[in-house]
């Protein structure tokens, strides 16, 4: 299991010194939280991971910086990317009646699943990728096993 490392605070102090910290902060949906973390992750020269679910930050960053949204892009992990990549991983038949026991707890999760449950594994990826605030990030494939 893989994991992610805390943000050294030398780094997150550079980064609220930036302009460009000051510009996001300045962004309605985007939280000084989010715009430590994008300036990090912008400017730190390793592997990074932006682990959201604010569909509306993605979409601020996407509509109001477009230039470093690209670069951000492959940084950026979603809930549906998440869920995509567990069901490539382990199997949409063999999750399904855990997602299915949790989907009350989030929206889109409850919408992919269906209403009355039965989506199949077609129909369930298709939605992720509708929600997704990052289509470009998903999995294309989530092959039952």
């Amino acid at each position: 299991m893989a994991e992610i490392p805390v943000i050294p605070e030398g780094w997150v102090l550079a980064a609220v010194t930036t302009e460009f910290h000051n510009r996001l902060v300045a962004t309605e949906h985007v939280d000084a939280g989010e715009a430590q973390l994008v300036v990090v992750a912008l400017t730190c020269g390793r592997n990074n991971t932006l682990v959201t679910g604010d569909k509306r930050f993605v979409a601020a960053m996407a509509e109001k910086f477009p230039e470093e949204f690209e670069r951000l892009k492959p940084s950026i992990v979603t809930f549906e990317r998440c869920l995509l990549a567990v069901c490539e991983s382990q199997g949409f038949v063999q999750v399904k009646s855990r997602l299915l026991a949790a989907r009350r707890c989030d929206g889109t999760l409850h919408i992919a699943l269906g209403s009355d449950g039965q989506a199949d594994e077609r129909s369930f990826k298709e939605t992720l990728l509708r929600y997704s605030p990052v289509v470009s990030l998903t999995s294309q494939s989530c092959t039952a096993r």
